[in-house]
Parts: C-alpha cells; structure tokens; sequence
C-alpha cells in the first residue's frame, strides 16, 4: 500500500502549479462548490486507499502533451441506465492505460480473423486492467489525447486483483471476488500485479474522444 501522507502531498504540489488553475477552476463551476488542490488530493488518497487499485510502487507524475500523449480506457457505450446487473461504463472516468498497453495487446492478437480479434483484445484488456465484469461491457475504446502545452497530473501503479473485492454499501457483484483464489477460480486470470494503471484525477474533458469503429489505427487514436 502506498504511503498516503506522501501521495496527498506530492498530488497536491504538483495541482498546486500555476498551469492547473484553469482546470481546477473548471471544476469549481461545475460542482458549485470551492474546489483546491488539496482537496482533490485529499479525495484521490482516500480513494486509492479504500479501493486499493494497485500493487507495489505508486508513483505521482506529470504528463506532458504532445505527439502519443494518449491515454485509454474502455467503455460501454451505452449510459442512462443499468445493463443487466452492471452500471454502464462511459468515455469519462478516473482509470486509464497508456498507449504501449493497448498497442501490445492488438499486437499480440493479429493471428485471428476480425471478431475474434476484437474480442479477444477486449477479453485481454479486461484481464490486464483488472477489470470486473459487472463494471464494464467494454465494446468501445476511447482515448485522451493530451495536447501540446497542455500537462496532466497522475497517480501511477500496477493494477491489482483487490480493487475487485466486494466493498462495502455497494451492489452485490457476480462473481463475487473474495480473495485471490476467486481471481483463479471464478475469472481464470492470475491475482498477480498487471500492467500499469493510471489514475487522472484533473483533465480535460475535450481531449477525450471514442475512437471510431472504422478507425484504419482502431483501437489506437493516432
């Protein structure tokens, strides 16, 4: 587990930055309420503490925009309502992957035909990312392209099977991830740390767009 003092101060210090006011303004007109870089770094540490979304070393970094700046995540699609037992996944959301992830898992299933590739690259995100099957569909990508000039703030560290246990005052997941025997057993993935994760506390929403289905560079944007 990461050292919470040290991931709230290094968050914070890093928003504090004259080129994140923009941004954190943004976000004060859109909750109607007085948003800081602490409190920000405040609500990312105690939620990366509770969920538990990564193994080992977590680090905070800057990203700075420019050609491949581009982080992914995958989505339903779909909003507005419940999908079976599942709240659908948007283009919009906190975890995301980088470039390199996405390039070697399309890489590595370029033996099969179109639908069973497409598939199977999802089925690998999936496991790669840690994801439950009652978060995410996944039948879209979408990817952040970070401008040129422009810098975003990360929280980064290897995915991990914890962040999958059921918590507390939450929906009742199917399967139901208990502990690592459940990841093999119940998902047949290995409760190993996975690739790495990043957690986007600040950015901005137009540099997120579905990559299209008849993209000639699907699933990667550029």
């Amino acid at each position: 587990m990461p050292d919470p003092h040290r991931l709230k101060r290094e968050l914070s210090e890093i928003l504090s930055q004259p080129h994140y006011s923009a941004l954190i303004h943004k976000q004060t007109e859109a909750r109607q309420q007085k948003v800081t870089p602490d409190s920000i770094a405040a609500a990312v540490t105690d939620r990366i503490m509770t969920d538990c979304p990564f193994e080992g070393v977590v680090t905070v970094e800057e990203i700075k925009g420019g050609k491949y700046a581009e982080f992914y995540r995958g989505f339903d699609g779909i909003g507005g309502s419940k999908i079976k037992d599942a709240f659908p996944a948007m283009t919009l959301g906190s975890f995301w992957c980088d470039r390199a992830l996405i390039q070697d898992i399309w890489t590595s299933t370029a033996q099969l035909s179109a639908a069973a590739r497409k598939q199977e690259f999802f089925d690998g995100l999936r496991s790669a990312m840690f994801i439950h099957p009652n978060w995410n569909r996944l039948t879209d990508i979408a990817c952040m392209a970070v401008p040129e000039g422009n810098w975003l703030a990360v929280v980064k560290g290897k995915g991990g099977w914890r962040s999958m246990r059921q918590q507390p005052g939450r929906p009742l997941q199917s399967p139901q991830i208990r502990n690592a025997g459940d990841v093999i057993d119940r998902l047949h993935w290995m409760p190993i740390p996975g690739a790495h994760q990043y957690y986007l506390p600040l950015f901005n929403d137009m540099w997120v767009n579905k990559v299209p289905a008849l993209h000639l560079s699907w699933p990667l944007w550029s």
